[in-house]
């Protein structure tokens, strides 16, 4: 198929929504737990832990479970392929390819108001790991699962993870005791998945997020902590700039349940 690339935003648009399309519904069709309403943290937390995931106790579990219950597959999908990509200098590597370009799964979520519903900003990655993986690959590809949650009131779930998990408080959490505790989400209910592509030519459009601490280079000897690097995120009003293809779960989910679509 001839390529037609859009000068604005670097999309090939001669490569259509469905082809793109096609990818998200292999996705979804070959794993279960996307076609679920409704995730629950402590039940996914556990499942991640025994099964040896490495990232299991991390505070955002949505975007992980997302990870893990995609690497069960062991890369059964059409067009996309688990794939290492670590660009030189960087901490994170991309674990997915697509289209022969790096990709990675991310969650976010969906803000509800009487009227509307409306994705929030989705935090990337290091801006300079996406910044190498375009001038090394020529794209990146970010498939992104958006979501409604719900927080705990106080510390239930990070109360939970420390006594019944066993797991340890970091040094950093004791020195910074004093900051104000991010709460952690009790459960995820999957709602919309959406493939985004970032190249050369709409890479400007990408907004920075400034990071906090690293948890991670907390230094005893100093008693500091050390900066994060920056991130990208997709700012909501630029999304039109990324989108190439996106499904709403809610008839998978119906159908899932044996209900009729509408």
């Amino acid at each position: 198929m001839e390529k037609i690339i859009c000068p604005d935003c670097g999309k090939d648009m001669g490569k259509k929504e469905k082809d793109w399309r096609s990818v998200l519904v292999d996705l979804v069709s070959k794993t279960p737990e996307l076609r679920e309403e409704k995730w629950d943290a402590k039940k996914s937390i556990i499942w991640m832990k025994n099964s040896n995931f490495s990232n299991w106790n991390q505070d955002e579990w949505a975007g992980y479970f997302f990870e893990f219950i995609t690497l069960r597959q062991k890369g059964n999908y059409l067009g996309m392929s688990p794939f290492k990509y670590k660009p030189n200098g960087c901490n994170m590597q991309f674990d997915w390819v697509i289209a022969d370009c790096p990709a990675d799964l991310k969650a976010s979520s969906i803000k509800y108001n009487k009227k509307m519903s409306t994705m929030e900003n989705s935090i990337l990655n290091d801006a300079v790991a996406i910044e190498k993986a375009v001038k090394d690959y020529g794209k990146l590809y970010y498939i992104i699962l958006y979501g409604s949650r719900e927080v705990e009131k106080e510390r239930e779930l990070k109360n939970w993870k420390e006594k019944v998990l066993s797991k340890k408080i970091s040094n950093y959490v004791s020195v910074g005791a004093e900051r104000k505790h991010r709460k952690l989400k009790i459960w995820f209910a999957p709602k919309r998945i959406i493939l985004c592509e970032i190249n050369k030519f709409n890479l400007d459009y990408l907004s920075a997020f400034k990071q906090g601490n690293n948890s991670n280079k907390w230094t005893s000897k100093k008693n500091t902590i050390a900066k994060r690097n920056p991130k990208y995120q997709f700012y909501k009003k630029q999304f039109s700039k990324f989108i190439i293809a996106e499904i709403d779960l809610e008839p998978f989910q119906l159908f899932n349940k044996g209900k009729k679509v509408k």
